[in-house]
């Protein structure tokens, strides 16, 4: 643009998961240092999450198993086969499903 270079930006791709992938994600997830659970559904080929008294919100996810919502700086990492989610905002919390 009127002769200069620059650098475009790269943007990573989404991960596409089946629907029984993100059915293993789906629960109520508690931790005893928290006073609210955190409801994970499926919807429309990606994750609702919300926390009790919250408004619901869709995380992203560019690496496997791993959801990221930027606006609340939130990172949520599952271990399905374990029934645990982790937590990530400011402090690390490792939820377990009920």
């Amino acid at each position: 643009c009127y002769g200069k270079t620059f650098d475009l930006p790269v943007f990573e791709e989404g991960i596409i998961y089946s629907e029984e992938e993100l059915t293993s994600f789906c629960g109520s997830y508690t931790h005893p240092d928290l006073p609210f659970s955190i409801e994970v559904r499926s919807a429309d080929g990606g994750l609702i999450v919300q926390a009790t008294g919250q408004s619901s919100f869709r995380p992203e996810s560019s690496v496997q198993n791993v959801f990221e919502y930027s606006e609340a700086q939130l990172k949520l990492t599952f271990h399905p086969e374990k029934d645990v989610m982790v937590l990530e905002q400011g402090r690390r919390f490792e939820m377990h499903r009920n």
